[in-house]
């Protein structure tokens, strides 16, 4: 999977965020403030109101995947046949779907941190 994308990408918020928050990813695609033990996706690079684009340093790169069925934004995803990718669980997170896609479609993925 070639990478996508090498530490940025902007998403809109569904509430004001200042600088420097810890963010995560709903099923919308919009990212707001990551709440006590919630996994973030990254962290804020400047502020923005509600509605707004918020570019975020991501925690890990992304890479383009393939979907084994629709995942929505914000899933978790799992080692799918054929070398996809899929939110059923089955063995070790692989990462977390940046967009929504409908099956057999390319995405983005970030790439999930190795198991500690």
């Amino acid at each position: 999977m070639p990478q996508r994308n090498a530490g940025t990408k902007a998403f809109n918020t569904s509430a004001a965020i200042a600088r420097g928050i810890r963010v995560t990813l709903a099923a919308a695609g919009t990212v707001s403030a990551a709440g006590a033990g919630v996994e973030g996706i990254g962290t804020s690079r400047a502020a923005a109101a509600s509605g707004e684009a918020l570019s975020v340093y991501l925690d890990n790169k992304s890479v383009e995947a393939t979907a084994s069925g629709a995942i929505t934004a914000g899933n978790d995803c799992f080692p799918a046949a054929s070398g996809a990718v899929s939110a059923t669980v089955a063995g070790r997170r692989v990462g977390i779907a940046l967009e929504t896609v409908a099956t057999g479609n390319l995405f983005e993925m970030m790439i999930a941190p190795p198991a500690s």
